[in-house]
C-alpha cells in the first residue's frame, strides 16, 4: 500500500492507516492551518485489500480528532486513497483555550485562529489546549482501538467525543 514518498496532504484527502497484518483503517484531512492538518480518523477496520468507496469511509463514525503533521502521508506509511471534502456537518472544527500576553487572560480560540474571544470561567476546565500530536499517535490509537496494542492514557485526548466544537463550550 505504500505510496510514494514526498507528497503534501490537501484538504479533504482520504488515507489508509494501518492496524495490522490483515487490516486497515482511514483517515481524512479535514483542515490545515500553517503546517499542520487537523486530521479524523474513522472507527471501522477493513481487510487489507478491501477498497471500500470514499462516500462509506467518510460516513463512518469519527474514533479520533487532532492537528497533527504530515509526516505518515509525506513518506509513504499512510497512502491517499482519494479526497472529498469534508463534512462540516460531521466534522466540526474544534475550539481551544489559549493564552494571549498575560498567562491569566485566557480566550477561547477558533480552529483557524480567525476568531477569539474572552473565555469563561465554567470553560477553562472544559477546553484543550491547542496541541500538535504525532501522526504515529494517531495511528497507535487506532491500532489501540481495534485490540492490536494497548491502550495507553494519551489517546484519551485524542478521541472525537473528547473535542471542544463550537456551541459546545
Amino acid at each position: 500500500m505504500p505510496q510514494q514518498n514526498g507528497v503534501s496532504p490537501k484538504l479533504g484527502d482520504v488515507f489508509a492507516v494501518p492496524i495490522n497484518e490483515s487490516q486497515v483503517g482511514y483517515g481524512q484531512v479535514a483542515g490545515q492551518r500553517f503546517t499542520s492538518y487537523l486530521l479524523a480518523i474513522f472507527k471501522t477496520a477493513y481487510r487489507r485489500g478491501e477498497h471500500p468507496e470514499l462516500s462509506r469511509i467518510t460516513a463512518d463514525d469519527i474514533a479520533f480528532l487532532a492537528e497533527s503533521l504530515d509526516a505518515k502521508i509525506w513518506n509513504g506509511d499512510w497512502a491517499i486513497v482519494g479526497n472529498l471534502p469534508p463534512d462540516r456537518s460531521r466534522i466540526r472544527l474544534p475550539v481551544y483555550k489559549v493564552t494571549v500576553g498575560n498567562i491569566n487572560s485566557w480566550f477561547v480560540e477558533s480552529y483557524d485562529g480567525s476568531q477569539r474571544r474572552p473565555a469563561r470561567p465554567d470553560e477553562l476546565n472544559v477546553l484543550a489546549l491547542r496541541t500538535v500530536v504525532a501522526p504515529v499517535r494517531l495511528e497507535k490509537a487506532l491500532q489501540a482501538l481495534h485490540g492490536a496494542r494497548p491502550w495507553e492514557p494519551t489517546f484519551d485526548q485524542l478521541q472525537y467525543s473528547r473535542v471542544s466544537r463550537p456551541g459546545e463550550s
